[in-house]
């Protein structure tokens, strides 16, 4: 495709102009030629007829030589008809007629005398030496009979007279062996003794070819207007097939464009990708080798990311995206890049760094920019960042290992939430190798049978009996053992694991529960713990729907725990959640009840049944006041919301004795029992007093 389309366009508009010009003149010279050519046809015509009356005057001359002349009959009034001159002699036969000899000289006059009368020709008989007036030659006869002298026959041009083009001819007569009769001996056969010259007037020729030539003229006008339309139409679709080239070509350069785009920026924040931040590291730390420099990465990390994405939409994280790099590049160097890495990441390439402490600086001087609000879609929210980083070539050789290795720095300033700057380090790196392993670990715990549940007992302290548990799960590690939630939950939570390990979970947990009701007939209430992945998950509904259907639980047994930031990511959608819940008679159990930030406005529309004290407001519960308060108003404010409340976590008398003086009954923690197996959980219910009337509260 050519690079000026301007130009050719201008160019596909003439070509028609100079295909009709050519065309048009090519039609024009054909025309004339063959006017031309019907001229020749014309004066060829001419030609022929002029030859063949002279051979025929040749043949009847040579015919009455032969035989003595020719003999015409008198009239009546005995003259001669036709009348011709030159009488021979007379002869009368029987029927009184008689015959008079005619010379062929004077036939020959006679024909030609006719031919001229009748069709304007003019005919006679010339020789250099005539005797005769009407025999000398005129000039161009006396010309044209000097060529006859070297051996030609006939001699013809086309002159004009009177303004006329006419047709001269001479033909040689050449003494014959048949001429011996009439004439003396003197002449040698073949000798030129003289000619007929005949005059052609071309004119009648002419106008008849001229009609011929009319018809032809509109043909060849046809012609042209045929060659008119054929190359209009034939522009018309070239013009046609070249703009839809055009277009093929534009769209499938507009499609490299766009993919060589895809290829190495990021549609959503017009970044650089990881693949163009590759190609600028391994720039980068070649030109470092060479230079005895150092080049660090850092990958950031925009932790209220997800936050600000649920409340508002996935348009209003992509601004957050784009400002947080345009406040990065504010206070960084030209050469610097930044990246996208993923969602709520990003890459930062700082070459030609002298020092590690160089990063400490720049970093700082990025986490000022972030001091002030950023505006988003008419909002304005403050972006919280953190930087892992490793350096080329202290941490690392190659590209692929240095960025693993800020992915690790990165991870550990996000768990310890102490700084915003971390930089990788070799025990660091084992750690992160450590955590890898178990995480793969984690992803075959399931397939290979390695968790187990665990029930701790929730008690009527008054009552003294059970009226339900919350279950727990484990991990029976083949190599590191017995691994507790806390280990491992926030890990499949990242991973995604944790949804296919909770519906084993509430689905083995509601099994048991149906078959300890069977085996003791006692009302039970189960409490399962949902994380924030599993709440948020689409098909949590049809989780609980398939797990009631399943093991045949009463959906009053079943308790849904969640804590308060699980609710708070995105209060409508939870709502509408809970609801779908309790229309099955599911109970709804708000965890860690205190330590979030939820809203009483907001808390007041959730559907809730209980509500479970913390366990870090009964640690210190004897010593703390404030602890004591926080107690105080929970309780009243779940008995004046209608709601139940269990504390969790007791582990003393003390801590017992006061919960049950504010009105707190329902316990679970070590001072009763810690969570067990269900084989012990089994023997814990029959060794217990189940006095099911009082202490179970539907």
């Amino acid at each position: 495709m050519l690079k000026d389309d301007s130009t050719v366009s201008q160019l596909i508009a003439r070509v028609p102009w100079l295909i009709v010009l050519l065309w048009s003149i090519v039609t024009i010279f054909i025309a004339l030629l063959h006017a031309y050519g019907n001229r020749q046809l014309a004066q060829n015509s001419a030609l022929i007829e002029a030859r063949t009356l002279i051979k025929q005057e040749e043949l009847s001359r040579y015919w009455i030589a032969a035989n003595g002349g020719l003999y015409a009959a008198s009239s009546g009034k005995g003259l001669i008809s036709p009348p011709v001159s030159g009488q021979a002699g007379a002869q009368e036969l029987n029927n009184e007629k008689s015959f008079f000899t005619i010379s062929h000289n004077d036939i020959t006059a006679q024909m030609y005398r006719r031919l001229e009368d009748d069709y304007g020709y003019r005919a006679r008989m010339i020789s250099l030496d005539s005797i005769r007036a009407e025999g000398v030659p005129d000039r161009w006869e006396r010309d044209a009979f000097k060529t006859l002298t070297g051996g030609e026959d006939f001699f013809y041009e086309v002159v004009s007279l009177h303004g006329q083009d006419s047709l001269r001819l001479i033909h040689a007569t050449r003494f014959q062996e048949e001429c011996v009769n009439c004439h003396t001996s003197e002449y040698r056969v073949g000798e030129l003794l003289g000619a007929f010259s005949l005059t052609l007037p071309l004119d009648s020729y002419y106008t008849a070819l001229g009609i011929y030539s009319y018809s032809v003229l509109i043909g060849y006008l046809l012609l042209w207007l045929f060659g008119l339309l054929l190359t209009c139409f034939a522009t018309s679709l070239f013009k046609r097939l070249y703009l839809r080239s055009c277009e093929q070509g534009n769209q499938l350069q507009l499609a490299e464009t766009n993919l060589h785009y895809l290829a190495y920026f990021d549609p959503g924040t017009n970044l650089p990708n990881r693949a163009t931040f590759d190609d600028r590291l391994r720039v980068a730390m070649a030109h470092a080798v060479r230079l005895n420099e150092r080049v660090a990465i850092a990958v950031v990390n925009l932790e209220n990311f997800t936050t600000i994405r649920g409340l508002y939409s996935q348009g209003v994280g992509e601004q957050l995206v784009k400002k947080v790099a345009e406040v990065i590049a504010g206070h960084i160097r030209p050469d610097d890049t930044i990246a996208r890495m993923g969602n709520d990441r990003l890459l930062l390439l700082l070459p030609g760094l002298v020092s590690r402490e160089n990063v400490a600086r720049i970093v700082n001087n990025i986490n000022r920019g972030f001091e002030e609000s950023v505006a988003l879609d008419k909002m304005e929210v403050f972006a919280k960042v953190s930087f892992g980083v490793s350096i080329f070539p202290d941490d690392a050789s190659t590209s692929e290992l240095l960025i693993s290795q800020a992915e690790t720095a990165a991870f550990r300033v996000a768990q310890q939430k102490i700084s915003n700057l971390q930089m990788f380090s070799e025990e660091m790196n084992a750690a992160a190798h450590a955590h890898l392993q178990l995480e793969t670990g984690l992803r075959h715990g399931l397939s290979r049978n390695e968790f187990s549940l665990y029930y701790q007992p929730q008690i009527n302290v008054p009552a003294g009996s059970v009226f339900g548990a919350e279950v727990l799960i484990r991990w029976n590690h083949p190599e590191r053992g017995l691994i507790m939630p806390d280990q491992f939950i926030p890990m499949a939570e990242n991973n995604g694991s944790i949804v296919p390990i909770g519906e084993w979970v509430i689905m083995e947990a509601c099994a048991q529960v149906v078959r300890w009701k069977n085996l003791f007939n006692i009302p039970f209430r189960l409490g399962v713990n949902i994380s924030a992945r599993q709440f948020q998950d689409v098909e949590l509904v049809d989780l609980i729907d398939r797990v009631l259907q399943k093991t045949g639980i009463d959906p009053a047994d079943l308790e849904i725990e969640i804590t308060e930031g699980t609710i708070m990511e995105n209060v409508d959608r939870a709502i509408e959640t809970l609801i779908d819940l309790k229309v099955r008679g599911v109970k709804v159990a708000i965890d860690d009840f205190g330590t979030g930030y939820s809203s009483l406005s907001q808390l007041k529309k959730l559907p809730f049944d209980r509500l479970k004290v913390d366990r870090s407001f009964i640690l210190d519960l004897d010593s703390n006041r404030d602890s004591q308060v926080i107690i105080e108003m929970i309780i009243d404010l779940a008995a004046k919301l209608n709601m139940e409340i269990i504390a969790e976590g007791i582990e003393t008398e003390q801590q017992k004795n006061f919960l049950i003086s504010r009105g707190c009954y329902l316990m679970q923690g070590y001072l009763f029992a810690r969570p067990m197996p269900a084989d012990d959980f089994t023997r814990f219910l029959e060794s217990s007093q189940l006095l099911p009337d009082s202490c179970y509260q539907a």
